[in-house]
């Protein structure tokens, strides 16, 4: 009995569907420091068809961020050590991604950075924390105790109007720039809302299953902002009438 070729060509497209492997989707966490990067990372990272860097390239003015790994590792320019490294197949996972922050961005710029994520049709998540003030806080806490990750904040401290002003402004620039560039925008303080994860792995483009968090990692201060900043008022009042003003409301 002959075959029709319609039949035969629906029998060999459900035989190649049955066999595809989509491509793995290539994604980097592009955030500013102190704004739950960490948080994101753990939390995608317990996917398990997610694999998970940290950060991969050094300076921004953080101390804690790691030297330029991909020097080490004999890489010239840190787009040949993403393409051939960090992006590299690896069995068994349909996501790879690290962690970008906004310091670091001039790195992996070298020229038109929104062509080269085309190019390479990397995804990006931009992380963004609402509260600025708190940003501003962790920031200065950090800094004073040199506790960057997973410490529990009890001394309160002074913050002076010129560098929450400087946090305020280049934050707010950062992430404008970064809108400009798209991507998929998610909010620290939204990050354990269920709908939102769902959101995060179907732009990824994997299997929807449950993530898990650490209780652990989601705050690291257990008093509000005018028991941990000893100069709230003189802040508050320094910014009455502005944009940042709201950054100072006590249910913010």
């Amino acid at each position: 009995m002959l075959c029709r070729k319609g039949d035969v060509r629906e029998a060999y497209y459900n035989l190649v569907m049955l066999n595809y492997i989509p491509p793995v989707t290539k994604f980097m966490i592009v955030s500013r420091g102190r704004t739950g990067s960490t948080l994101l990372q753990l939390l995608l990272d317990s996917h398990p068809d997610i694999f998970m860097y940290g950060e991969q390239f050094g300076g921004g003015g953080m101390p804690s961020s790691p030297e330029d790994i991909y020097l080490k590792m004999n890489y010239k320019t840190p787009r040949e050590y993403m393409d051939n490294y960090v992006f590299a197949s690896k069995d068994g996972f349909r996501a790879i991604g690290f962690k970008l922050m906004y310091g670091h961005l001039d790195k992996v710029k070298n020229g038109n950075f929104e062509q080269y994520i085309q190019d390479r049709q990397i995804k990006v998540i931009h992380l963004v924390r609402k509260q600025m003030l708190d940003v501003c806080l962790s920031s200065v806490l950090a800094k004073e105790t040199n506790k960057w990750v997973g410490s529990v904040f009890t001394e309160p401290v002074n913050i002076s109007p010129k560098c929450c002003r400087s946090t305020f402004e280049r934050y707010t620039a950062a992430i404008e720039e970064m809108d400009n560039l798209g991507g998929h925008k998610v909010y620290y303080s939204e990050l354990k809302d269920p709908e939102v994860q769902r959101g995060m792995l179907d732009y990824l483009g994997v299997r929807r299953v449950p993530m898990k968090i650490s209780e652990r990692t989601i705050k690291q201060r257990v008093k509000s902002k005018r028991e941990m900043i000893l100069n709230y008022e003189e802040l508050k009042e320094c910014f009455v009438d502005t944009e940042y003003s709201k950054y100072f409301e006590e249910d913010s």
